[in-house]
C-alpha cells in the first residue's frame, strides 16, 4: 500500500542575482529628496567585476569582455549545491490513492565570479542646476537651457560600495505537492492536486482538478481545471497515444 522514494541532486549554478533591501525610504519635499536605508545586491556571473574607482564611483564590468575572450562553459564551474526530492504514495482504498512529495529542498553556494554592491550611506538630492547658454538655432532663436544632473549622478554612484569574491547561498524554490486520485471504474479516473511553492520568503498556492478517460490501452484523454494567481481560470486538455516504444502527445 505504501511506496516511498528519495532523490539526491548535485547542482551546478551558472548565474544568479540575489537582493536584500532593509527599510529603504525615499522622501520628497520642496527643499530636498532623500533616500535612506540599507540595500545589498549579490551576483555571480563569469568575469563579473564590481569596484569603486579612485573617485569612489561604482563601476560594474565584465573582465572577459575587456580581454576579448568568449564565455565558455568551463567559466561557470565552481558554484555547486545539493538538493533532495522526497515523495510517497499510499493506497488508502482499492480505488483511492493519496500522494505527497517535496521537490527542490536545497541550495546552491556561489563562490566564484561573485560580486556584492551595498548601499552604505544616505543619498540627498537638492535639485539640479539649470544651465542657460547663448547658443542659437538655425533660425537665430535662443536655444532652451538644460538641467545639469552630473553632480548628483556622481554622488549617487558614491552611495554604493562594491566588493568581489563575496560568497552567498541561493535557496531553491521548494515545492510541496499533495494529491489524490480516484478511479471509480477502470477506464475513468479523477484527480486533485495542491502545489505550494516557497520562494523569497513568500508562498504561492495552486490547485488543480483533473479527469482522465482511457477507453483502450493505446489511448488516454486528460482534462484539467486549475486555480492560479488566486482565481480559477486555467483549462487544459491533453491526448496521449501509446504505441509501445513510442508515445505521441498533444
Amino acid at each position: 500500500k505504501l511506496n516511498l522514494g528519495i532523490t539526491g541532486k548535485f547542482l551546478w549554478g551558472g548565474a544568479s542575482v540575489k537582493t536584500k533591501f532593509d527599510d529603504i525610504k525615499i522622501t520628497g519635499s520642496m527643499d530636498e529628496w532623500k533616500m535612506t536605508g540599507n540595500a545589498e545586491i549579490m551576483a555571480a556571473f563569469p568575469g563579473l567585476n564590481a569596484y569603486n574607482d579612485a573617485d569612489g564611483k561604482l563601476k560594474i564590468k565584465n573582465d572577459l569582455d575587456d580581454d576579448g575572450n568568449e564565455i565558455k562553459w568551463q567559466d561557470f564551474k565552481g558554484n555547486n549545491g545539493f538538493a533532495l526530492d522526497l515523495g510517497g504514495t499510499y493506497k488508502l482504498l482499492d480505488k483511492l490513492t493519496l500522494a505527497a512529495s517535496i521537490y527542490d529542498l536545497g541550495f546552491i553556494r556561489y563562490k566564484k565570479n561573485t560580486a556584492k554592491v551595498s548601499m552604505y550611506k544616505d543619498f540627498h538630492y537638492y535639485g539640479a542646476e539649470f544651465k542657460q547658454d547663448d547658443k542659437r538655432d538655425a533660425e537665430g532663436k535662443k536655444e532652451a537651457g538644460e538641467l545639469d544632473f552630473n553632480k548628483y549622478e556622481d554622488e549617487f554612484e558614491q552611495t554604493f560600495q562594491a566588493s568581489n569574491n563575496s560568497s552567498f547561498a541561493q535557496m531553491l524554490h521548494t515545492k510541496i505537492y499533495l494529491g489524490a486520485s480516484w478511479e471509480p471504474i477502470k477506464i475513468i479516473g479523477f484527480g486533485a492536486l495542491s502545489k505550494t511553492t516557497f520562494a523569497h520568503k513568500k508562498v504561492w498556492q495552486e490547485f488543480s482538478l483533473s479527469a482522465n478517460f482511457h477507453p483502450i490501452r493505446l489511448l488516454s484523454i486528460n482534462g484539467m481545471y486549475s486555480m492560479m494567481d488566486g482565481s480559477w481560470h486555467a483549462l487544459g486538455l491533453g491526448v496521449n497515444l501509446n504505441l509501445g516504444p513510442l508515445n505521441i502527445f498533444a
